[in-house]
């Protein structure tokens, strides 16, 4: 049972939340058409996706190169572990598409409220709060894990 199925109001959570993206994306593509950059970025996001999901996360959203995560926060160990090894496989699908960007992750712990978002037609699960914010401001060092998370993470 995927755990973030089962929201259909706005609920508070303490979850994992990771953002990641690609170096060089821009530059990366624009020599190819669009095309090209469509079908590489259907087939990555399929990476993502699918590795996320088997590994108990949630793909939030992607936009272009980036990538909204969240894993819930008892399976933090498991999802770091995870994330590295998302890392390591992303990286090897740039190298084997010849692309020379980095995948990057960056992750924290906290509260969020998650729930169904967006117009009365419309509406996606999609999480906000300042653990949100704090993800995103992490310095993208290839793989930064937040001081709170790491401490999250000790026995």
């Amino acid at each position: 049972m995927e755990p973030f199925n089962d929201l259909d109001s706005p609920t508070e959570r303490t979850l994992l939340v990771a953002f990641t993206d690609v170096t060089g994306f821009a530059k990366e593509f624009q020599n190819r058409t669009n095309r090209e950059l469509f079908d590489l970025m259907s087939q990555f996001y399929e990476l993502i996706g699918n590795d996320v999901k088997i590994s108990g996360g949630k793909v939030v959203k992607f936009i272009g190169d980036a990538a909204l995560l969240v894993y819930p926060e008892e399976d933090a160990k498991r999802a770091v572990e995870a994330l590295q090894q998302l890392k390591a496989t992303a990286d090897d699908w740039l190298k084997a598409h010849g692309l020379s960007g980095e995948f990057r992750v960056r992750a924290h712990t906290g509260p969020v409220i998650c729930g169904p978002l967006g117009t009365a037609g419309e509406k996606r699960f999609d999480v906000l709060g300042d653990t949100v914010n704090v993800t995103a401001r992490l310095y993208p060092n290839g793989f930064t894990l937040s001081p709170e998370l790491q401490r999250h993470l000790r026995p």
